[in-house]
Order: C-alpha cells, then sequence, then structure tokens
C-alpha cells in the first residue's frame, strides 16, 4: 500500500503549476523574439542547474555509489526539456501546456506497471479525470481530437510528459534515501553540463547569441523554470506521490489560459487558442481537473 506524508508538500506543486506557466510564457517570448531551440535548452537548463546549487548547504553526508541515481534522472529530465520547448516552438503555451498536463496518466501508468506501486482505484479515477480534464482544456472536440494530437507542438508535449512522468517517479523513489537536498543539486546540475555538452558540439558559439529582444524575457523564464521544479521536485520526494503532485500539478493548464489571455497584447497575437467556440470545453475541462485535485486532497 502506497504511503504519503503531509499533503500540505502539495501546495508548493501548486504554486509550481502556476509559476511554470509563468515561465513558459516568458520562454514563449524569447523565442519569438528569435531565439533558436539550441539557444533555450543550453541557456535555460544552465540557469536552472545554477538555480539548484545552493541546496548543497542543506545536504548532508552523500552516498557518493549511488550518485548514478540523479545522474540517470538528470538524463531523463533532459530529453524531456528537448521535447517541451519544440511544444512551445511549434505552438501556444495555452495549447501545449495543457497537454503536457497528460503526465498525471503517464505517472500512474509508470509508477504501478514499471515500479510495481499499489495504487488505489482512488488515484486512477482521479488521474483519469484530470486526463481528460487537460485535453478538454486545449478546446480539441471528439471529432477534432486525434487530428489535434498528430501536430507537431501536441507530439512533443506528448513525449515531453512521457519523459517527465518516469523522471518524476525516479525522484519520488530515490530522492529521499540520497538526500532530497543533494539529489536536486547532483540532477539539476548534470542536466546543465549535458545541455552545455550537446548543444556546445551541435551549435558551437551560436548557443550564446541571444536576440537583444529576447535575453530578459530568457533570462527570467530560465530562473522561474528553475525555481518552480524545484518546488515540485520537493513536493514529490517530500509527499512521496508523483500521482498526487502530477494531479494538482495539472492545475497549470488552468493558468496557462488564464494568463495567455490576460497578457495577449505583450505576447502580440500568438495565443490563438482561445477562441470563443473553445470555451465550453475549457470550462469542461477545468471542472475536471478541479473534481480530480479534490479528490486528491480530501
Amino acid at each position: 500500500m502506497l504511503v504519503t506524508g503531509d499533503p500540505r508538500w502539495l501546495i508548493l506543486a501548486g504554486l509550481a503549476a502556476f509559476f511554470y506557466v509563468v515561465s513558459a510564457i516568458c520562454i514563449k517570448r524569447a523565442i519569438m523574439c528569435g531565439a533558436t531551440q539550441s539557444v533555450v535548452n543550453f541557456n535555460v537548463n544552465l540557469l536552472a542547474a545554477v538555480v539548484f546549487q545552493p541546496l548543497w548547504f542543506l545536504a548532508g553526508a552523500v552516498d557518493w555509489s549511488l550518485a548514478w541515481m540523479p545522474i540517470v534522472a538528470a538524463f531523463s529530465f533532459s530529453l524531456g526539456q528537448i521535447f517541451t520547448f519544440a511544444a512551445l516552438r511549434h505552438g501556444d503555451v495555452s495549447l501545449a501546456t495543457p497537454l503536457l498536463g497528460v503526465k498525471v496518466i503517464f505517472t500512474v501508468v509508470v509508477a504501478s506497471v514499471l515500479f510495481g506501486e499499489d495504487l488505489s482505484l482512488k488515484w486512477w479515477l482521479a488521474a483519469l479525470a484530470g486526463t481528460v480534464g487537460v485535453i478538454f482544456v486545449t478546446g480539441a472536440g471528439l471529432r477534432t481530437l486525434i487530428p489535434r494530437l498528430l501536430q507537431p507542438d501536441a507530439m512533443a508535449a506528448l513525449l515531453a510528459a512521457a519523459v517527465f512522468a518516469f523522471t518524476d517517479v525516479l525522484v519520488q523513489r530515490w530522492a529521499p534515501n540520497f538526500g532530497i537536498p543533494a539529489f536536486m543539486a547532483i540532477m539539476f546540475g548534470g542536466v546543465g553540463v549535458i545541455s552545455s555538452i550537446v548543444f556546445l558540439v551541435k551549435d558551437g558559439r551560436a548557443v550564446f547569441r541571444i536576440p537583444a529582444g529576447g535575453r530578459l524575457p530568457l533570462f527570467a523564464g530560465g530562473v522561474v523554470l528553475g525555481a518552480q521544479a524545484l518546488g515540485m521536485g520537493v513536493a514529490i520526494a517530500m509527499y512521496g506521490n508523483a500521482t498526487a503532485a502530477n494531479i494538482v500539478y495539472a492545475s497549470r493548464s488552468l493558468w496557462s489560459i488564464a494568463l495567455a489571455w490576460a497578457m495577449a497584447r505583450f505576447l502580440r497575437d500568438y495565443d490563438r487558442g482561445n477562441e470563443r467556440g473553445t470555451l465550453g470545453g475549457r470550462l469542461a475541462g477545468s471542472m475536471l481537473l478541479i473534481a480530480a485535485m479534490v479528490v486528491v486532497l480530501f
């Protein structure tokens, strides 16, 4: 039977959901200013690595024979980041971000099938409701769902969701025993190193060429993205249930729509997904998400 900790840790997952969308909007702005995917991956992941290094001040003794654990998680997270930024490059924040919420059902599958966790019917139902909710939030109907999921941004978002689900379960299972501060510092330090090697080899000095108008939003997006990843990682590790944390984290689907609409002028005309005809489906999706979070929290 799965044992979980203090549900107040899930507040971190809720805050991470909000700040994830803030970071995604900033990064989308940098992309619109001409930042390439290599530039985004390289700089954002380096910033995240820096954000996590002060955790060493909280770390205890480290069993370096187990250092392969955060390193494996670093490779998994790095792959997820590549798919995420590809989704943002090809699509809108208010469409790509909700599809990332499908991570909820992937997390259940990974935890149960690959790692043999005993999840009650409550978690399966909540994950299913949350997943259906985030799909509805995209504005896709029954007839348009499959064609929508075959679009480049949707496929990249779904791949990112699957990889991040695997990463989250690794964090849940490995970080508490290894030591959460050291695990996070090594994992995201590793993400920075991996990104440096991959994108410096791929594009050389071009990864430092950030368009003038994109420097501030890329820096802000990278710092906020790293901070929210820290909050989400701690929520998963301390609560001990990646499924519950991801159901709460799926509220970023709602924030993506609300914030993208509110900042439409700042982002010019990029957010094409808020047409009036989609509001009914998004309202239904929002209600399903709220229902899933109520099941988890109560």
